[in-house]
């Protein structure tokens, strides 16, 4: 989870090898007994599998001409994770909070060390870029999602620390 965390804002080659690596990692780990219960219990892996589940019904209502064909099934492969992590990370043993704390702390750290990369190529005297194009790994769009996303975890990591250091004062 760490690998696809730090390779979200860098490199697809990194995330689908991360994502195989988790796959592999869930058929290791045996246990399919409990990972069933898992599942059927578990409504967010449902909800997010429907996401996926609305795409193909959408793809039943569109003009079936080769390039939408074309274009509908690609676009369905892109969004297979949306419907097989939730499903091998959902059916899996939960994370604690120190992991859960580890994995967004290096997706942030990826997300810095992406912006400070893209910053300094942009800073690079005549090289004029496109600010669409400060983005150097992925899209633009998606690496600016990204970031508002970091520096919210990162405001709530610092209004944890406070309060956790607060706390300890009044003991």
């Amino acid at each position: 989870l760490i690998l696809l965390a730090c390779s979200l804002p860098f490199s697809v080659f990194f995330m689908s090898v991360s994502q195989f690596v988790i796959i592999g990692n869930w058929f290791l780990e045996g246990r399919f007994k409990i990972k069933w219960q898992r599942l059927s219990s578990n409504k967010g892996i449902w909800l997010m599998a429907s996401i996926y589940i609305v795409h193909i019904i959408w793809m039943l209502f569109t003009d079936f001409d080769a390039s939408n064909l074309s274009y509908g099934l690609n676009d369905l492969r892109i969004k297979l994770p949306l419907l097989l992590l939730p499903f091998f990370i959902g059916t899996s043993d939960p994370l604690n909070t120190r992991q859960l704390q580890w994995i967004l702390g290096f997706f942030c750290a990826a997300v810095t060390v992406g912006t400070i990369i893209s910053g300094i190529v942009i800073l690079i005297p005549g090289t004029y870029l496109d600010f669409r194009a400060f983005s150097l790994f992925i899209s633009h769009i998606r690496f600016s999602l990204m970031i508002a996303l970091s520096l919210f975890f990162l405001i709530y990591f610092l209004y944890k620390m406070q309060h956790i250091h607060r706390d300890l004062k009044i003991k």
